[in-house]
């Protein structure tokens, strides 16, 4: 009976995380285009808008099981020195592999560093972009990088898109390497 419970809470959440999964896929500018090896030159470039909200937090957050406060909790928040709640770091990095399976049906994601350059705080919009820089038959590496991108305002005509490119702040950077397939559908 016991068991039967737990299986029941964890069915509840694992259904829940894939509600908020729909919702925030809503939110997400996401140029979906699948793309050709032959295609790709280097400084091609693939990119995504993306809000995440409080709640996609709390869903990253049960799904991963990180339990840091900073993430949650105004008070912890800025205990740790920060002004409010921030994205969980790998939370914005799975942006990049998202962006390169989205446009390369079929790749495998080979390795991925990272430079943390600033936080991003809660319901805080960015822009993740992959460069490619180098393709060697199927290998592909990518430059990712991630942006704060300014809140939106009504009179703009696409969300999350910057009236000032100057005034985006880079959040985190890195290099990615990528196995691609042409995979026809």
């Amino acid at each position: 009976m016991l068991r039967s419970l737990q299986l029941s809470k964890q069915l509840a959440i694992h259904i829940h995380a894939l509600s908020s999964f729909e919702n925030a896929m809503r939110r997400f500018d996401f140029p979906v285009q699948a793309r050709s090896l032959t295609s790709l030159i280097p400084g091609n470039e693939f990119h995504c808008v993306r809000q995440f909200t409080a709640e996609d937090v709390e869903t990253f957050l049960k799904i991963t099981g990180d339990a840091n406060l900073i993430h949650t909790n105004s008070a912890a928040a800025i205990a740790a020195g920060l002004q409010a709640p921030i994205l969980p770091g790998i939370m914005l990095a799975s942006l990049f592999p998202a962006i390169i399976g989205t446009n390369f049906p079929g790749a495998i994601y080979l390795s991925q560093t990272l430079k943390f350059r600033q936080p991003a705080t809660v319901e805080s919009w960015v822009r993740a972009t992959v460069r490619l820089e180098k393709l060697s038959g199927s290998r592909a590496s990518f430059a990712t990088e991630c942006v704060l991108l300014p809140t939106p305002t009504p009179n703009k005509d696409k969300v999350g898109t910057p009236q000032d490119e100057s005034t985006t702040t880079v959040l985190l950077e890195g290099q990615a390497l990528a196995l691609l397939k042409d995979i026809n559908l």
